[in-house]
């Protein structure tokens, strides 16, 4: 016959019954939490004046897992450890292991979720950071949520079909999160995860009994810096791009002021390909990105000065949905005042209207001995005009020749 002065107690499957109540079931957390005991406590059942049954009630445990019941009869005192001699049954509790998720702004989000127990009809609810599982309505910005198990599978790792792994889509994620001062591990900053195991219908708040961690939806760009490493000419000049993730190309794109011709939001498509005619500078990495900084170069298409302030936004290729700065104010990067200029040798009696030249621009680094830097320039000459009437005389080895000298006004073709 069963009393309503019988106790139980759960205890991890594989432990003795006369070992600790655990920690993580909250009726066995009643007295600590009163502040009358530092300890776990047995359960008493609700009060029945139904001598065949028992019915304890344990609260949401925390913790995922197989428990041991371990029963002790009122013919005893249930107060020695030793009088919960019986084993009244199994626990298991599924639920997934709590940890940190990583998905990018304005890509498709799958996330690979461990657990114990977990099962083809659990459901994924992705809430805001702070807020409550049972009573919160799913976040915006997603494509899916809640979402259900992909396919309805779910992939086990041992033979007792327990550690087990559910993949949930949850489309697009579209709003990225502030991560200023998170650590790496920190499950209670990004979007919170809630999980329902699949034993009802998760239709109802409250079937989302437990957190699953947290997501971060974060940006593939995370900042651009000068590159001060690199020799700045007058025709490059170097960038270091800070990536969240490896794989695809880095574009990016640079302009003398904000980029008002893209329209209300950047637009990488204005410069997947290359520059557009206003803007000062285009360049790419030359392979896949890594995750962490880049250097990339940034070949210039129009004059620039030393200590000039120009604007530059950047692309990862696998995700050109998102630029960064998602602004059209750009990130602002100063010229290096440590800029060579290039000289440049031509016979001025070989130019003619529309004619078409080579031109060979050298730059000198003197901190390196005999390191001279070149490119050549196909320019095609627009205007031919002497310099009889101005101030100024010809050169030659550094001696003045008496002569007067042309000027060429010239655009640069590239190549």
């Amino acid at each position: 016959m069963l009393s309503v002065l019988d106790r139980a107690k759960l205890v991890k499957d594989g432990s003795p019954c006369n070992g600790n109540p655990v920690g993580g079931v909250p009726a066995q957390e009643v007295l600590i939490q009163s502040g009358q005991s530092l300890q776990t406590n047995s359960i008493a059942p609700e009060p029945d004046l139904n001598s065949s049954q028992n019915r304890f009630v344990l609260g949401g445990i925390r913790e995922s897992g197989d428990y041991k019941v371990c029963y002790c009869s009122s013919v005893l005192s249930c107060a020695n450890p030793y009088d919960f001699g019986g084993v009244a049954g199994t626990v298991m509790v599924s639920g997934a292991r709590t940890q940190v998720y990583v998905c990018r702004r304005g890509s498709e989000c799958l996330i690979e979720l461990r657990g114990w127990r977990l099962g083809p009809n659990d459901r994924l609810k992705i809430v805001a950071e702070g807020s409550n599982c049972a009573v919160d309505s799913p976040t915006f910005g997603f494509g899916s949520n809640p979402a259900w198990v992909q396919g309805q599978v779910t992939t086990y790792l041992d033979e007792t079909n327990t550690t087990s792994i559910n993949i949930f889509n949850v489309g697009v994620a579209r709003v990225g999160t502030q991560e200023e001062g998170c650590l790496p591990d920190d499950v209670n900053c990004g979007y919170k995860l809630c999980y329902c195991p699949g034993i009802g219908d998760c239709s109802a708040g409250s079937s989302y009994t437990h957190a699953a961690g947290a997501l971060r939806v974060t940006e593939s760009i995370r900042a651009i810096e000068i590159d001060t490493s690199f020799a700045v000419t007058s025709h490059s000049l170097g960038l270091l791009v800070d990536s969240s993730y490896g794989g695809g190309l880095i574009r990016c794109v640079v302009n003398d002021g904000p980029a008002t011709e893209w329209g209300l939001y950047p637009d990488s498509s204005f410069f997947t390909f290359g520059p557009g005619s206003g803007d000062v500078g285009w360049g790419a990495s030359s392979g896949q990105a890594a995750s962490g900084k880049n250097a990339l170069t940034i070949h210039l298409t129009q004059f620039v000065e030393a200590g000039q302030i120009l604007r530059t936004w950047c692309f990862l290729s696998d995700s050109p949905a998102y630029v960064f700065p998602p602004d059209l104010e750009g990130i602002q990067v100063a010229v290096p005042l440590s800029m060579k200029t290039p000289r440049a040798d031509y016979l001025p009696s070989k130019g003619w209207h529309n004619s078409l030249h080579r031109l060979l621009t050298c730059t000198r680094d003197d901190a390196v001995f005999r390191h001279v830097t070149c490119i050549s320039l196909r320019i095609q000459i627009l205007d031919v005009a002497t310099s009889q009437g101005l101030v100024g005389r010809g050169k030659n080895n550094g001696k003045s020749n008496g002569n007067y000298f042309s000027i060429y006004i010239y655009r640069v073709l590239w190549g």
